[in-house]
Order: structure tokens, then C-alpha cells, then sequence
């Protein structure tokens, strides 16, 4: 079974995981940033490509990590490609991060057509541990020992081809609108025009 993340740091995390237990298990990390961006078909390596220009403009090796982050992404995809046509079983983790959750939805619609053995892992975004609540804002932020701790893998189930191709609807009807953003509201993933975030910011700006 070959694990599918969206986040490098989470990727890191499960392969440090399985190596601690002596477990033999490939972790394909897929960090594309989704949630960002234009995801039409025809567009959307180069499209992540500008999304990754983006992420490390402020760092002065920004040519160089945004190649290798694309780079990085293009053989994951062909390894996906290969490993889908060999008939490999694949478990999925995401969440209701709106990259994971696009991820997600692309994954399913990639694999819509593909008779695989698929299951996923969705996790909460809120835990109860001892006497509080932890919670998080991406996969990256569980450690390891949190994995066994919060019962991770008994949040497994099926995803069957039906529910593969139901998933995938929703990602072409994102797809199909094209907005610049998506983001996680009440539960569904929802497009937004550019400017959805300024409002959070400008509340939060001080107004000395």
C-alpha cells in the first residue's frame, strides 16, 4: 500500500513513522497548494509553478526551491501515474485544510477511472487529549509519537470506485469555475475571488 499525503512536513512525518517501526511502506508527498491558484487541466503544472514562486519569493534561493518544489511535484505525479496503471493499493490522508481537501478531490477525480483498492484517512482538525483540546491547521503540525496517540489509522476507511467518481464531480465543478482561491467553509470547499481574504487582514491590521 503506498501512502498519499499533501504536505511535505506530514510526508516527512509518517516516513520517519514507518521507519522507527521498521515498516516498509512508500509515502508519495504531493504538495500541489490547490487551494491556490488556476487548476484548469491545460495549466496546471505551470500554474503550480507560479503558486511555488510565490511561496519562496521572499527567500533569496527562490529560483531555485520553486524548480526543485516543481520538480519534486512532477515526479510524484508520474510515480502516482505508474503506480495507479500497476494496480497498487493506495491510502489517502487529508483533511478539512483547504489544501488537503482540494488535494483530496483531485486525487479522486485522477483516479476515477483506474481500478484500484483505495482508502483514506481523514483527520479531524480538533483532538481531546487528557484535560484540552489540540488542535491544528494542516497535517504538518502532527508529530510523530501523535499518530499512534490519537488513534490515527483507526480512521481508516474504504473509498470505493463510486465514491471516487461522486468526489470527482465536485472537483470539475471547481475546476470548471476557476476562482483564484478556495477555502473550507462550513465543511465544503467553496471558490472565492481574490480579494476573499482582505477583510480578515485588514481587521487585524492595527489603526495607528
Amino acid at each position: 500500500m503506498i501512502d498519499i499525503v499533501f504536505s511535505d512536513s506530514f510526508a516527512s512525518t509518517l516516513k520517519y513513522y514507518y521507519q522507527k517501526r521498521h515498516i516498509e511502506r512508500q509515502v508519495l508527498a504531493m504538495p500541489m497548494y490547490s487551494s491556490l491558484g488556476d487548476i484548469s487541466d491545460c495549466s496546471f503544472i505551470e500554474s503550480r509553478k507560479t503558486v511555488c514562486k510565490i511561496q519562496y519569493a521572499h527567500y533569496k534561493a527562490s529560483e531555485q526551491l520553486t524548480a526543485e518544489a516543481v520538480d519534486t511535484l512532477r515526479k510524484s505525479l508520474h510515480e502516482l501515474s505508474q503506480n495507479a496503471h500497476a494496480g497498487e493499493c493506495f491510502r489517502v490522508w487529508w483533511s478539512e485544510n483547504s489544501d488537503d481537501y482540494c488535494g483530496f478531490l483531485w486525487l479522486c477525480d485522477y483516479l476515477k477511472d483506474f481500478s484500484v483498492k483505495t482508502v483514506t484517512i481523514k483527520v479531524p482538525m480538533t483532538f481531546v487529549r487528557d484535560d484540552h483540546l489540540m488542535i491544528i491547521s494542516q497535517l504538518g503540525e502532527i508529530s510523530e509519537e501523535d499518530i499512534d496517540q490519537l488513534g490515527l489509522f483507526s480512521l481508516q476507511s474504504g473509498l470505493s470506485t463510486q465514491s471516487r467518481r461522486s468526489f470527482s464531480y465536485y472537483w470539475r465543478d471547481l475546476r470548471s469555475e476557476n476562482h483564484p482561491i478556495r477555502t473550507v467553509i462550513n465543511g465544503n470547499i467553496i471558490g472565492q475571488s481574490i480579494d476573499f481574504y482582505d477583510r480578515f487582514v485588514l481587521a487585524n491590521l492595527s489603526r495607528r
